[in-house]
């Protein structure tokens, strides 16, 4: 990968990806106003990045998304669904139609596979593009982000911040359209910065992902185009019923 980035457009991607609503479901403890107040919504190209003091609820937002847990809080819908409603099969389903990648605070790689390996099994198993050309953009990227040398090395030589980067790489391998990210830049050193960031811009500008992405603050990010939301200081929760 030059220092323009790699090219996201690719045969087959669609150009008008699912859209990612946020919609005011509860209200808080105290019976006041629902968060957000109005509906958010995150079109093809775009992203939305929301921030907010620890405890208020950004990763668990997230978690509900991808339908891994239930919302206490506002609600979010992928593709015109809410997954965490949604059964095992159909989940899954919407996930690969989405292409949905979710990228949660601690980067998931498989300790017995070399970090090449992980980067590629998501389309070796789900067989979405072609695994040769796959495999030399894996190798591109790699480069442009400083971990080259990992490439035949397990997951456990490499430090947190490397894990992420790797983790990264292979969401955005697949060509998501929809992208789910829990602080993806935390910790990044200016090498991994440096190939990170033009691959999500590329991606938002050219595969037409839509990102949604919580952050403990937006410098990291400032370079991309993206729009902000803070989150209340206190988690949103059901009201009391009688």
């Amino acid at each position: 990968m030059s220092g323009q980035g790699v090219d996201r457009t690719a045969a087959g991607v669609p150009r008008r990806p699912p859209v990612i609503t946020i919609e005011p479901v509860l209200f808080d403890s105290q019976g006041g106003e629902a968060w957000p107040p109005g509906s958010l919504a995150v079109e093809a190209g775009g992203m939305l990045v929301l921030t907010g003091p620890p405890g208020c609820g950004k990763s668990q937002l997230l978690r509900s998304a991808a339908g891994l847990e239930r919302s206490r809080g506002a609600r979010v819908g992928i593709a015109g669904h809410h997954l965490e409603s949604l059964s095992h099969r159909r989940r899954r389903r919407i996930a690969a139609e989405t292409r949905l990648f979710y990228l949660p605070a601690e980067a998931p790689l498989l300790s017995n596979l070399t970090v090449l390996e992980n980067l590629l099994l998501p389309i070796r198993y789900l067989g979405e593009r072609d695994e040769r050309e796959a495999l030399g953009e894996a190798l591109d990227l790699m480069r442009a982000c400083g971990i080259d040398w990992a490439v035949g090395e397990l997951p456990s030589r490499l430090s947190e911040e490397d894990r992420r980067t790797a983790a990264l790489l292979r969401g955005f391998l697949r060509y998501p359209m929809v992208a789910l990210l829990d602080d993806p830049l935390h910790g990044l050193d200016d090498v991994s910065l440096g190939g990170v960031l033009p691959l999500l811009r590329s991606s938002l500008a050219n595969g037409g992902c839509a990102i949604l992405a919580v952050a403990r603050d937006l410098e990291a990010l400032s370079g991309l185009p993206l729009t902000q939301v803070s989150m209340p200081p206190r988690h949103l929760q059901a009201p009391s019923r009688p």
